[in-house]
């Protein structure tokens, strides 16, 4: 389960999980808040969909999908329960967590800073009751066991990991705005405040002045890329700013970038 089957790592590991488990074992399902472009993908593997619409995660609306989550487990004979990121903890969690014979898998792909306080303690308590917790970095690991007091015992580091019959080098394809660019500085990601994709922009003002054949190429979308906009304009570098929009086929869009810059000021 994930908020989103759209952009953002937590939501590929769910889709990539959900089209990798072996079916003559298992019979993956998704749930999920907001559809995105994996929604197609799992529909087309037969993948059953599952999709829940609260308003807030602690109203009346809430507990009104926890019991139809709970009727789906139900109907679906379904064993295990896992979640990708904070929201889902909040809200399918406990749900699942009700019914018997259920194992809840818990996840944790983020500093808890970054998590909305009214959802942190009942993401604490949801860690509590999962059978297991998922992190992608033993630093989570440590930050949980450490700050929080979660048991280690019961945490499972599972890094993120790179298929390389996917992601290998290949030649830079042919993207607008890019024909005359001998060097490309990139970033992919979904454009949110914690990527500090400012920096970047500035970070490549700087280098531009003396670069005219230099290009930025930014791959992503988000509730930021107005002001990222704006800020290119700002600084002058507008046209030698490429902003692509988030898509599935990152492989084939990353050959583009030579340079590539990770300036967030967290990750998981």
């Amino acid at each position: 389960m994930s908020h989103s089957l759209g952009h953002g790592g937590g939501e590929r590991q769910l889709a990539l999980t959900a089209l990798g488990l072996d079916r003559s074992r298992f019979e993956p399902h998704a749930g999920y808040c907001e559809e995105g472009f994996w929604a197609d993908r799992l529909r087309q593997a037969g993948v059953p969909l599952f999709h829940m619409g609260p308003r807030s995660l602690i109203g009346l609306s809430a507990v009104r999908e926890a019991r139809r989550l709970r009727a789906c487990i139900r109907q679906n004979g379904i064993r295990i329960v896992q979640t990708f990121d904070y929201t889902m903890n909040v809200l399918s969690i406990p749900a699942a967590r009700s019914v018997r014979g259920v194992i809840t898998i818990s996840s944790q792909r983020c500093h808890m800073d970054l998590i909305p306080p009214r959802y942190r303690w009942i993401n604490r308590i949801a860690h509590g009751i999962s059978s297991g917790i998922v992190v992608n970095s033993e630093a989570l690991r440590r930050h949980l066991t450490e700050e929080y007091g979660i048991g280690s015992r019961k945490i499972f580091t599972c890094y993120n990991g790179v298929d390389t019959a996917v992601f290998h080098p290949a030649p830079r394809p042919a993207l607008p705005g890019l024909e005359a660019a001998s060097l490309v500085i990139g970033t992919v990601c979904v454009l949110r405040p914690e990527k500090n994709l400012p920096l970047l922009l500035e970070a490549f003002n700087a280098v531009a002045r003396s670069a005219s054949d230099v290009r930025l190429l930014i791959i992503g979308s988000g509730p930021e890329e107005p002001a990222l906009r704006a800020l290119a304009a700002t600084l002058g570098v507008a046209e030698k700013c490429v902003f692509h929009p988030s898509t599935p086929d990152v492989a084939r869009i990353l050959p583009a970038i030579d340079i590539f810059v990770l300036p967030s000021l967290t990750e998981g």
